[in-house]
């Protein structure tokens, strides 16, 4: 299945700024696994979409950020010890090499957070893609120093916690211990955010959305 123009906003805001601050901003968090059967290292993925949102839902301005690390060349060696080049993917990149590897994708969100964790995925991304950091599975010599999985790539953007230890989980239970490492900025409140996934262009028919207020129709 190829992968329609994936996330409108996206085109908008790869590569932002913070910029300015407007007293109406909301921050949103979308978690993502990849997982395929079965859940094989070389085929699982955990990736993260961030979206600043202004204005109100009939014409909302959004920016977004995916924090979505992977070797450049997009293939995961689970055994390999040295680093390779990694590459910070779009979430459309991202669903494309989910389904080259015959793995399924599920979103968890989208969650409003606090903006304290939108500013740490701005400063994550601009880490990522300054060249500095490259890519390793098996990261735990060299976390923090130079090189990082994905899920590391993630979690690690929060320095106020300890760092957070998922052991040999990976796809769908590694992304939900990533989304629970992050509980504390996630706000409250049960209206339905079906809207900013239909207004990025997340097909249902590609990503499996698990949150019910999410499945259901606006």
């Amino acid at each position: 299945m190829s992968v329609k123009p994936l996330l409108v906003a996206l085109v908008v805001a790869y590569g932002l700024t913070s910029g300015a601050v407007r007293a109406d901003d909301r921050y949103y968090l979308m978690m993502f696994a990849a997982q395929a059967e079965p859940n094989v290292p070389q085929s699982s993925h955990t990736f993260a979409l961030f979206a600043k949102v202004a204005g109100d839902k009939a014409n909302p301005q959004i920016q977004t950020l995916p924090i979505s690390w992977m070797p450049a060349e997009g293939e995961i060696e689970p055994l390999r010890r040295d680093p390779v080049p990694g590459k910070n993917f779009s979430i459309e990149e991202s669903i494309r090499w989910a389904q080259s590897v015959n793995a399924r994708v599920s979103m968890w969100g989208p969650f409003p957070i606090k903006k304290d964790l939108w500013d740490m995925a701005v400063a994550q991304a601009e880490k990522l893609n300054s060249g500095k950091v490259q890519y390793l599975m098996l990261d735990t010599k060299l976390r923090g120093k130079g090189a990082s999985n994905c899920i590391h790539a993630i979690a690690d953007m929060d320095g106020s916690q300890p760092a957070i230890n998922t052991g040999v989980a990976r796809g769908d239970e590694a992304t939900k211990m990533v989304l629970s490492f992050f509980d504390p900025y996630v706000l409250p409140g049960r209206a339905s955010n079906r809207w900013l996934v239909d207004r990025l262009g997340i097909d249902p028919r590609i990503v499996n959305f698990v949150n019910p207020d999410v499945t259901a129709t606006k």
